[in-house]
């Protein structure tokens, strides 16, 4: 009867063994999905700013954005960025610099980027996710 109970013991384990593993590959299943979604509506939220910019650029294309839009930008951007250095396309891309006061021949003027030089900037952001798409081998890992 010991035979028999440790038989019973081993088969219950490995069911729980079983079990376990496949908790573990629904949990992945579940992240991955999760990151393909926020892949998807971060793609669609850099495309809309790129369509604003453009249509900022083509009215003011001289004038700079201003700091709250480069941060609020920059931010969205830089997961951007954090993905495509596993893509190895990071560096193709550029964080949009915030206003800075500088001096001038003695006077304080305020430099940045303006919303063309912008629009080219998130042209190349949309042209590198596209590439690149998302790609699941990247995140089960």
């Amino acid at each position: 009867m010991t035979n028999a109970s440790s038989d019973k013991d081993d088969e219950l384990r490995g069911s729980d063994a079983g079990q376990e593993d496949l908790s573990e590959l629904e949990r992945e299943i579940e992240r991955t999905k999760w990151l393909k979604e926020r892949f998807q509506i971060l793609s669609q939220i850099v495309r809309e700013i790129q369509t604003s910019i453009r249509t900022q650029a083509k009215k003011y294309p001289d004038v700079m954005i201003s700091t709250y839009k480069a941060q609020k930008i920059n931010k969205l951007l830089a997961e951007v960025q954090e993905r495509e250095k596993r893509m190895g396309m990071a560096d193709l891309l550029e964080l949009i610099p915030e206003p800075q006061e500088v001096e001038r021949d003695g006077k304080t003027v305020t430099v940045g980027m303006t919303y063309s030089d912008a629009e080219i900037l998130l042209d190349h952001y949309t042209e590198v996710m596209s590439y690149t798409s998302f790609d699941q081998k990247l995140y089960t890992k």
